[in-house]
């Protein structure tokens, strides 16, 4: 591909980002964008400018030249210094990648406390006529919107252990729910409904979480939005997280957590492979 041919694609890239930002604006913004146009211009004073060079005879020196002068890196300051000061520079791939790895983390930190939550959410269901392990303060409440089967309600429960994201989701767990957010989470899944589509993807796993999610909607009578994709995989993620880690605990009570140990409960006959069978 010539350097022509990648300054065309890079000026019509230019043209629909422009377009595409132009049409998010309100009136008072397009003003906004006119005017500071005008001051970063100089008032219409470059109208009858003239090239210095002629690109179509400097193709030649342009594909020899560095890196650093290539067109790939070459940023129009004008538009740079309109959208920086109208705030609308998007959220570059460096900003998400931390904000991702951020998310990772405090799911890292939470999923310790989460697991014993959920054993207790277990055990809750297993022994309804149990009594608890010991007396929770309660230091408030909070409200969220709780997704199940077949409702979407908001929903109160008491807060125990303090005010923070950590807190708000070892609550939600007890109950059955689960936030697909580690922090400032403002909706929470049923742990059935993941249990359900674990189950279906387990059986068949062509079903995609976003074929999932439509099929709620439906029986929901909702109409269907790309979030409500996201938010289920995340909370399926953690789903799938709190049953691993359980089962490694399981094994590690019953000593059951090492290959030997592994090989030594295991069925011989089961593990045994007969010939062209």
């Amino acid at each position: 591909m010539t350097v022509a041919k990648l300054a065309e694609l890079s000026e019509h890239n230019k043209a629909r980002e422009k377009a595409e930002m132009e049409e998010k604006l309100t009136n008072a913004q397009r003003e906004e964008l006119n005017n500071v146009q005008q001051q970063v211009a100089g008032g219409g004073i470059f109208e009858d400018w003239e090239p210095l060079y002629d690109r179509t005879m400097n193709d030649d020196l342009e594909c020899n030249s560095n890196s650093s002068d290539s067109d790939d890196e070459w940023e129009d300051d004008d538009e740079v210094a309109v959208v920086d000061e109208l705030g609308l520079r998007g959220t570059g791939g460096a900003e998400w990648e931390d904000r991702l790895r951020s998310h990772q983390d405090a799911w890292g930190d939470q999923i310790p406390t989460l697991i014993n939550a959920y054993l207790a959410f277990l055990d809750a269901n297993t022994h309804p006529d149990s009594e608890p392990a010991g007396p929770e303060i309660s230091t408030g409440q909070f409200k969220i919107r709780c997704i199940s089967l077949w409702r979407e309600e908001t929903k109160s429960f008491p807060l125990h252990n303090g005010n923070s994201s950590v807190a708000v989701n070892v609550t939600l767990i007890q109950n059955g729910f689960i936030a697909p957010s580690p922090t400032r989470p403002t909706v929470a899944i049923s742990v059935k409904l993941l249990e359900l589509l674990a189950t279906v993807q387990k059986r068949c796993p062509s079903i995609s979480v976003q074929g999932m999610a439509r099929s709620f909607c439906d029986l929901w009578n909702v109409p269907f939005k790309n979030y409500f994709q996201t938010q289920l995989s995340t909370a399926l993620d953690v789903y799938y997280v709190l049953q691993r880690k359980c089962q490694q605990r399981l094994h590690k009570i019953l000593g059951l957590d090492s290959l030997e140990a592994k090989l030594k409960a295991c069925c011989p006959p089961c593990t045994n492979k007969v010939t062209r069978k």
